[in-house]
């Protein structure tokens, strides 16, 4: 692990992956997943009070990160008003 200015990375070849397009979109899906969960153990914590599951800073984060990385976000936006388009058809 090094210090590359202000990221730490483990290789160079998996920050050079992450600079890329594909990179970013599996960042974004990671994201995009993990947000959903969060919100998942949240509603439960409402139900349950699972406190230990429950992280709404870490996803408020998250969100703010997606606006960084939105290619997953995008990408599913046009999957689903293209499967909405072909249910009216």
């Amino acid at each position: 692990m090094k210090v590359k200015g202000k990221r730490i990375i483990n290789t160079d070849e998996a920050a050079e992956f992450a600079n890329s397009i594909r990179g970013q979109y599996i960042l974004s899906q990671a994201l995009v997943i993990a947000v959903r969960q969060l919100k998942k153990y949240e509603d439960e914590e409402s139900v349950l009070y699972n406190m230990e599951n429950s992280e709404p800073s870490n996803r408020s984060d998250m969100e703010y990160l997606l606006e960084a990385f939105p290619l997953y976000r995008v990408h599913e936006e046009a999957a689903w008003s293209t499967q909405e388009n072909n249910k009216e058809v």
